[in-house]
């Protein structure tokens, strides 16, 4: 990417990012969508021990997107505005070769694509298409240093598995920006702070934390099978000093991380109410599998891009009412995306989080493409 298109492309990210602060305080429909969330499927080849996806139900009788479908929803994105897609699942590689497809259609459409993964798929050539087809950059998932406690989390094998994915991306996609996504539980609570220097030996330039929660994609698994994962309020004071560590660990690496403001929310009764002002909605949406959109997982909608192109939705009084359940919920809600970018739009962390977000970008646009 050259000097001018990034100059570009960050003052253009400046205008989409206004129009979205003024949207949700004057509670109006936003002119553009900065971030779409793809979950392209709900299989997955691990059962992480966290996670609720494998309880979502699918629609009968209809099969997941096809490329064309995909293609036909980036043409409205790009209508939008639309510079970032964040990708995943489930498992998004077991879509296999369709991925790639989608993948260098989104970019011939202007937009980037952050891929999350666990890693277990990721051969030799999966890495190679990915950076050949334009992935900008890609987060894999990794809970701990220790192996048995990751893979106590995430299955066996995960912990190898996930490092040696991170190696070929290093080896065969150099063009491509790296990330480490960390779930923290009562199970690896104790030295997460460890997780920054690990993340820095392993030479990714992205960690990011959150802790486990139970609404979203995960809402569909009870509350009892989340068994030992969930921090007990005997755990809280320590909790508090593991976060003030881990606060102090981001402070200081290289790496781009989340903000300690959202960090030391963190150990926070269970029983507060939201965090923030939700920008779901306003500064991106979410699309299933089979092409129903919504502001947050949270969201159950009828709203499907097979039905009207993505613009018309966004665009519409349907969606507009859909905002209206985002400004009423008092959800105490930690998804890795709504949740930060929430938090940092308020007056206590805007300073900082603009320049968070100016590393944001260079994360997910900087690295040039052949």
């Amino acid at each position: 990417m050259s000097y001018g298109s990034s100059i570009r492309l960050l003052l253009g990210n400046v205008v989409h990012a206004a129009d979205v602060i003024w949207a949700r305080r004057l509670r109006r429909r936003p002119h553009f969508l900065p971030v779409l969330l793809l979950f392209v499927t709900w299989q997955c080849n691990r059962r992480c021990s966290m996670c609720g996806v494998s309880r979502i139900p699918s629609p009968l009788n209809e099969p997941e997107l096809s490329l064309e479908e995909y293609v036909a929803v980036f043409r409205s994105a790009r209508r939008l505005g639309t510079r970032l897609m964040l990708v995943s699942g489930g498992e998004a590689l077991t879509r296999g070769a369709m991925l790639f497809d989608l993948i260098a259609s989104a970019r011939e459409h202007g937009i980037a694509t952050h891929l999350c993964t666990n890693g277990g798929l990721v051969t030799d050539e999966t890495a190679e298409r990915l950076q050949e087809c334009g992935t900008q950059s890609i987060s894999v998932s990794l809970e701990s240093p220790d192996s048995a406690i990751n893979d106590r989390i995430r299955g066996a094998g995960s912990h190898r598995q996930a490092i040696e994915a991170l190696g070929r991306f290093q080896r065969l996609a150099p063009r491509v920006h790296l990330g480490i996504n960390c779930t923290i539980t009562s199970l690896n609570f104790r030295g997460v702070a460890n997780m920054v220097p690990f993340a820095e030996s392993l030479g990714v330039h992205q960690i990011k934390f959150a802790p486990v929660h139970v609404n979203l994609l995960h809402h569909h698994k009870e509350a009892g099978d989340f068994g030992e994962l969930l921090f007990q309020e005997a755990q809280w004071p320590e909790l508090r000093a593991e976060m003030r560590a881990l606060s102090a660990a981001v402070r200081k690496t290289r790496l781009l991380a989340t903000s300690p403001y959202f960090i030391n929310r963190i150990p926070g009764s269970p029983r507060e109410r939201r965090l923030a002002a939700c920008y779901a909605g306003y500064s991106a949406c979410a699309m299933d599998p089979y092409g129903y959109i919504s502001p947050c997982p949270d969201i159950a909608t009828t709203l499907s891009v097979r039905q009207r192109p993505l613009d018309a939705w966004w665009q519409s009084e349907e969606f507009d009412a859909l905002r209206r359940q985002v400004d009423a919920c008092d959800c105490r809600c930690w998804d890795a995306l709504f949740a930060e970018m929430s938090l940092r739009m308020g007056a206590n962390s805007l300073w900082d989080g603009f320049w968070r977000t100016l590393r944001s970008f260079t994360f997910y646009y900087g690295k040039s493409q052949p």
